[in-house]
């Protein structure tokens, strides 16, 4: 099996709004998404927000991404990026499937979906392997988020 990749959460802008990104073995998940492509992804990770509401959304969001709460589609599939205005999901997210096996949670077949809809668009990250994170590493990075 190979090495585990990093995570962490850095501190990004977008749209005049911080938050906290995704980083990737050093890279936002948005360049991973977009390496050797074309593409702009317009949408946010929904840590380090700052405003009302902000700590209930990173709360939800953590307790998804380690698995102690049910995914926020019905596809099952869990949001990773979202509107970096409202973070409501019938603006789209940038989805993935979730699992862990062992010590290992594995983000895979990402896609792009609305909350509306059926249709999820995997085509447009066809080209993105699976991420596999060490759950130590993977769970610190959310825990201070997770409320109880």
């Amino acid at each position: 099996m190979r090495h585990p990749n990093s995570i962490k959460l850095m501190a990004a802008t977008r749209r005049q709004r911080p938050y906290l990104d995704f980083v990737i073995d050093g890279r936002p998940l948005a360049a991973h998404l977009c390496s050797g492509r074309n593409c702009e992804i317009d949408f946010i990770s929904p840590f380090g927000w700052q405003g009302e509401g902000a700590r209930k959304i990173e709360a939800e969001a953590a307790e998804r991404l380690l698995l102690r709460a049910p995914p926020d589609l019905r596809s099952g599939r869990y949001s990773l990026l979202v509107c970096p205005e409202c973070a409501d999901l019938g603006c789209g997210a940038v989805t993935a499937a979730i699992e862990r096996k062992g010590d290992l949670f594995i983000w895979r077949l990402f896609g792009f979906e609305t909350s509306y809809g059926e249709a999820i668009d995997f085509e447009s990250f066809s080209h993105i392997r699976e991420f596999a994170f060490n759950r130590r590493d993977y769970s610190g990075s959310f825990r201070k988020y997770v409320t109880a």
